[in-house]
């Protein structure tokens, strides 16, 4: 992590050499994060790759630090591959679930199992 972070007055900052890691999937991850957290982040090195899990496994490769939706990444956190230096930030994303069926009771019955499964697993 030093590679990355630097400790300044006991907390950790980026360090102003860190690439970061984009995900063509949520290009503007980074500059979210920012704005929530009020850190200004200084033009740096950047690697863009095709999807937040692809640059998950970059991140656990060392070639960056990536910013990634803690559901994809708890796993390999719990493991101690990657870690959360910084921790996780609510930033107003939300998943939304589409049918291209009328609410049958099918439907609605999947749905609703669905919703209790992402309940139960985070």
């Amino acid at each position: 992590m030093d590679r990355f972070f630097d400790r300044a007055n006991g907390a950790l900052a980026l360090r102003h050499d860190a690439r970061l890691l984009h995900s063509k999937s949520r290009p503007e991850a980074w500059e979210t994060w920012s704005t929530c957290n009020g850190v200004a982040l200084p033009v740096r090195p950047w690697q863009m790759l095709e999807h937040v899990y692809l640059i998950l496994q970059a991140a656990a490769a060392g070639l960056g630090v990536a910013m990634g939706w803690w559901h994809m990444a708890r796993d390999e956190i719990a493991s101690g591959v990657l870690a959360a230096p910084i921790g996780f930030v609510a930033d107003g994303s939300r998943y939304l679930l589409l049918s291209s069926e009328a609410a049958s009771p099918r439907v609605i019955r999947s749905r609703e199992a669905l919703l209790d499964w992402m309940h139960r697993f985070g």
